[in-house]
């Protein structure tokens, strides 16, 4: 489910995540990065469950250091 939608769907929003991680946060080579994602897009590799732990981690990051979440996860989570 998760290897078909980061080549699909969720391709742009873990490019974001993933140049987030390396450029604002320093916590990613952005080259590392950008090629792990464009290798799992073409196929090369599955690369899934790494792409969700980085993205899961941006995620966590947005919301708990930057107060900024997804479009509508901050109404879905608020107490």
């Amino acid at each position: 489910m998760y290897a078909e939608g980061f080549r699909r769907e969720l391709r742009e929003y873990a490019r974001d995540c993933l140049l987030s991680l390396s450029r604002t946060r320093g916590l990613l080579r952005e080259e590392f990065a950008m090629s792990m994602l464009e290798r799992h897009i073409s196929g090369e590799e599955t690369s899934h469950y790494l792409l969700l732990k980085l993205t899961t981690l941006e995620i966590f990051l947005r919301q708990m250091l930057d107060r900024r979440a997804p479009a509508g996860l901050r109404e879905a989570v608020a107490t």
